[in-house]
């Protein structure tokens, strides 16, 4: 197992990704590189630093050398790039995202640190009983970028449906209502395509959250490389798609069941005979998406914030601070109390 750190060939510090920019920058001497000109980066000259022994993955928590300081480095079985704590250099366990395990493309981060903070912040103020201490200076230090690991699955579908409709029709002829009802048999087939339908490959409890924010936009996909990792951390998968494709072809026969009940407009009621749906190809793709994550212990009970790290939408719950509503419900009460007792003296 090795671990990689990607070095400026300036100065030799290390590079991260900066989502504002969409390069990869040193903060020593301020030199800026592109992803092709990080692609041509030569690993035998030290500009990605990766040789030294390290354990075998056993699937559970394994401790690994940093190559930069050589400070011992604790993982979860799943993490795949995280950061040294000791001399804060981003690290990429190699051989995590590498061979069956390597990504078929990655979602870069768009929305940089800051933004992310800023959003968060303007989020929380919207409810005035938040308590404050939850996005204090030292909360904020908590945020987290991470890419996490989605299986993204398309397919084409040959579909066939029967189903009864009814019309009614009523009038009325003098004193006598009359009511007629009109019975068709509704044949439906072709083909139906579903693309992009995301499901995540990590069975962790933040990645529930991750469905509030799962709007991003597939087109923007690029070529997977270890170095859109570097300054951020990364989880590789623990769900296969053999575990999730009889989920996935329930969830697509329900769509095309669905789209064929709209499709049956004009009636007053349709009564679903048949759905078949067969699939007549598939396509699978393993994918890392970005994400700011943000998790917070207040009173015993965990809360968990999300945004998309590629367009900033938000998902989460906020703890509510009892004392705050309490404050602010004893100023209300208090107000009314005294325009109660103006109104009394006028009167």
């Amino acid at each position: 197992m090795a671990v990689l750190t990607y070095k400026c060939p300036n100065c030799d510090a290390e590079l991260t990704f900066r989502p504002e920019s969409q390069m990869f920058a040193c903060d020593y001497c301020g030199g800026q590189f592109t992803q092709q000109e990080m692609e041509r980066l030569d690993p035998a000259t030290d500009s990605r630093v990766s040789e030294e022994p390290q354990p075998q993955e056993d699937g559970q928590a394994v401790c690994y050398q940093c190559p930069s300081c050589g400070a011992q480095l604790m993982t979860e079985g799943t993490t795949a790039a995280t950061y040294c704590y000791y001399c804060h250099n981003p690290v990429t366990v190699g051989e995590r995202l590498s061979g069956q395990w390597k990504p078929d493309s990655i979602i870069p981060f768009s929305v940089s640190e800051a933004q992310a903070k800023e959003k968060f912040l303007n989020w929380c103020k919207k409810n005035p009983f938040v308590d404050r201490r939850f996005f204090s200076g030292s909360q904020l230090e908590k945020f987290s970028g991470i890419y996490f690991p989605f299986w993204l699955a398309s397919s084409q579908n040959e579909v066939s449906a029967e189903a009864t409709a009814r019309k009614i029709r009523v009038w009325r002829a003098g004193d006598v209502e009359y009511t007629e009802t009109s019975v068709y048999e509704l044949i439906r087939g072709g083909e139906s395509q579903t693309r992009n339908y995301d499901m995540a490959a990590l069975n962790r409890e933040e990645t529930g959250l991750l469905e509030g924010i799962l709007t991003y936009d597939y087109e923007r996909t690029v070529a997977f490389s270890t170095s859109y990792l570097s300054g951020f951390q990364a989880e590789r998968r623990d769900r296969e798609k053999s575990e999730l494709e009889p989920r996935t072809k329930e969830e697509v026969k329900r769509h095309i069941d669905q789209l064929l009940r709209d499709s049956f407009a004009g009636y007053q009621s349709v009564s679903m005979k048949r759905c078949d749906v067969q699939e007549k190809s598939a396509d699978w793709k393993y994918l890392l998406l970005p994400a700011w994550i943000l998790t917070y212990q207040y009173q015993g009970k965990k809360y968990f914030f999300a945004m998309n790290g590629q367009n900033g939408d938000v998902n989460g719950k906020l703890p509510i601070s009892k004392l705050r509503m309490a404050k602010l419900f004893g100023i209300v009460s208090g107000i009314c109390f005294v325009l109660l007792m103006a109104g009394g003296y006028f009167l």
